[in-house]
């Protein structure tokens, strides 16, 4: 039992240190205000919850995208960060359990 939560745990700090790299690689979309970008980390987000489950890819995509904002001067933003990431992990799981149900459906017709 402690075994699993102590691998749960290293595979939560892998995705959040995945985020920060991955988060390092922006694609700047032109703008007249601000400077608007997208980045990867994100989707390793979206991945740690299909993955670890959705504690733990929350703590994952939470704590790597919160430490890249803390880190390269987003710090007045970072709280909106932690929301998109709630958000996102919370409707990726939802999204998983529905195609999950979905499927049992679909398997149980004959």
């Amino acid at each position: 039992m402690q075994n699993d939560s102590l691998h749960k745990l290293t595979l939560a700090a892998l995705f959040s240190a995945l985020d920060y790299i991955l988060a390092l690689f922006q694609f700047r979309i032109p703008s007249p205000v601000g400077h608007p970008f997208v980045d990867l980390g994100f989707n390793f987000v979206a991945l740690g919850v299909l993955f670890l489950g959705y504690k733990y890819g929350l703590l994952s995509g939470a704590v790597g995208l919160l430490v890249f904002d803390l880190l390269n001067g987003y710090a007045n933003h970072a709280y909106l960060t932690v929301m998109e990431v709630s958000l996102l992990t919370t409707g990726t799981y939802l999204a998983w359990i529905l195609l999950k149900k979905t499927s049992a459906y679909q398997q149980s017709l004959p």
